[in-house]
């Protein structure tokens, strides 16, 4: 039996908007838990942690709320108007008085990571009950060098840090180096920490966990969620107690209104078939055409480091397009499916992009849906579009690696699928030299990619085959299908496009200016 998808409101507070999601018991005890995450990308990793945590603790009579930082996933604070950490303290607050607002008698935190630090350091303003702490962050200072050795820095020595593509500019860089921590005096206080890390000072339960290092320190496609540790964390937190007060109703605020660039833009969680999704409009002007932005990997809705935030609102101007970030099923916030979580390059993926598609159609409200992707979510788009029966008025597949099937081993790191494919490489391109795949595409001799490329070019819908760098997708379809893609380019369906100074997973946060202007052209060439 699948758990209920989580209720999502927004709330509103003095450093923006952020998005909430709910887990509610069936029978109330009276407590409730607020559950802050992690940063960077390790906010992708541990999400399905996360998750199911918060259903555990709703499944021991807790209202359980996960909550967005400001300038973080959904929230409506841009990163780099973040400038210190007086903001994420003060969401801290908003947190907790939306649980007490919905009949919340008593409140608990629980942090990983920089949300164990947030938790612990306003535990005794908000009047904590108690504070779980995974993994937490002791030392401000020594955390912010260990994000500036994972990260980039900005170019222009600004001293921003784009970690995991999410990006922490100098100045709330700074403001985080400051930080110490150590347990509240009065307050029950447990952490879980990883072998060797320092101890949180003060009295404090503490337990080892070396399964925080594979629920963190992996990628999220190979991410483990220890259930051994989630129920440890839900029983503590939660000991047995009868049913409590009943709760009162959940914050009734199933949009958000903002500003973001100087456009007014709104932005509401949708259902679209068997999919959760976050939908973004120009408020003054809502476009009719709609881009669909699919999960990169196993990152949840907001993208590979927050990009699809980013730039679904950058494209939602006036003149521009409505956007729909999904989750596919197992993954986000979308219920689970046949496997959890989900995996890239299983048909699932595929069936529940179909079944969207059809949603949206059917709904009447979109003249055009457009598919995107990232990596494996590109190559899922192209595989719906691939159908002429699927009502798509187009793609834009960015970095899609065609060489993969069904099936195929999944390569969470670039890195590792390079060297996995490396000696097919080698020996592609040394017959690409010789002439010999040319030789037999003119034969008829064609790999399915190939196929695809045919279908996609008879489907007759604009595909946009955008690469970053020197992606291993690029290089694949210039000399193992070269002579296909030059016929599917000829027909001026398909379109291939290079922006050479972007990385793979768009991790570089100041380069995305360029990626809004590919999206924004290959848009209009939908429309033309």
């Amino acid at each position: 039996m699948c758990p209920a998808v989580a209720e999502p409101s927004w709330l509103s507070g003095q450093h923006g908007t952020t998005l909430g999601w709910w887990s509610v018991p069936a029978a109330p005890t009276g407590r409730g838990v607020l559950l802050l995450p992690a940063l960077g990308y390790e906010y992708s990793t541990s999400h399905r942690t996360w998750r199911t945590l918060a259903e555990q603790l709703a499944e021991r009579g807790s209202l359980a709320l996960r909550l967005d930082h400001p300038g973080t996933a959904d929230s409506t604070e841009p990163a780099d108007g973040v400038t210190g950490i007086e903001g994420w303290r003060a969401a801290v607050h908003t947190g907790v008085q939306a649980l007490r607002d919905a009949g919340a008698s008593s409140v608990s935190l629980v942090g990983i990571r920089w949300g164990a630090t947030l938790a612990l350091l306003e535990a005794e303003a908000v009047g904590a009950e108690a504070v779980l702490a995974l993994a937490p962050v002791v030392s401000g200072k020594r955390y912010v060098r260990e994000l500036k050795l994972l990260g980039e820095s900005d170019a222009d020595g600004s001293g921003d840090v784009s970690v995991g593509g999410s990006l922490l500019t100098a100045a709330v860089l700074a403001s985080m180096a400051t930080v110490t921590v150590s347990a509240p005096a009065g307050i029950r206080v447990r952490s879980f920490d990883k072998p060797g890390a320092m101890a949180l000072p003060g009295d404090v339960e503490r337990t080892e966990a070396p399964s925080l290092i594979e629920v963190l320190d992996r990628p999220a496609e190979d991410a483990v969620m220890d259930q051994v540790l989630v129920a440890e964390a839900a029983d503590w937190l939660c000991p047995a107690s009868p049913a409590g007060r009943a709760l009162a109703s959940l914050p009734a605020l199933p949009s958000a209104q903002f500003t973001w660039r100087g456009t007014a833009l709104e932005e509401t969680v949708v259902n679209t078939g068997p999919l959760v999704g976050v939908l973004t409009r120009c408020a003054a002007a809502p476009s009719r055409d709609l881009l669909v932005f699919l999960n990169s990997g196993s990152d949840p809705h907001s993208g590979p480091g927050r990009a699809w935030v980013d730039l679904a609102r950058d494209i939602a101007t006036p003149d521009g397009w409505s956007s729909l970030r999904v989750d596919a099923t197992g993954w986000g916030e979308s219920p689970d499916g046949p496997s959890v979580p989900g995996r890239p390059y299983d048909r699932h993926m595929t069936g529940d992009l179909t079944a969207a598609v059809a949603a949206l159609h059917e709904s009447g409200q979109w003249n055009r849906v457009v598919l995107t992707g990232l990596c494996a979510g590109a190559w899922v788009a192209l595989q719906v579009a691939r159908d002429p029966a699927n009502p798509v008025a187009g793609v834009i597949a960015l970095n899609a690696q065609l060489y993969w099937q069904y099936g195929d081993p999944v390569m969470a790191l670039l890195a590792e699928a390079i060297a996995y494919r490396a000696p097919t490489a080698a020996f592609e391109a040394e017959q690409a030299a010789l002439g010999r795949w040319d030789a037999e595409d003119e034969q008829g001799v064609r790999p399915p990619s190939a196929l695809w490329l045919d279908e996609l070019a008879a489907a007759g819908r604009p595909i946009t085959l955008l690469f970053t760098g020197s992606d291993p997708g690029l290089e694949y379809v210039n000399k193992r299908i070269a002579r296909r893609l030059a016929s599917a380019v000829a027909t001026g369906v398909v379109s291939v496009v290079e922006v050479p100074e972007l990385d793979h997973g768009l991790q570089r946060t100041w380069l995305r200016p360029l990626v809004v202007g590919a999206y924004r052209a290959a848009l209009e060439h939908v429309r033309a």
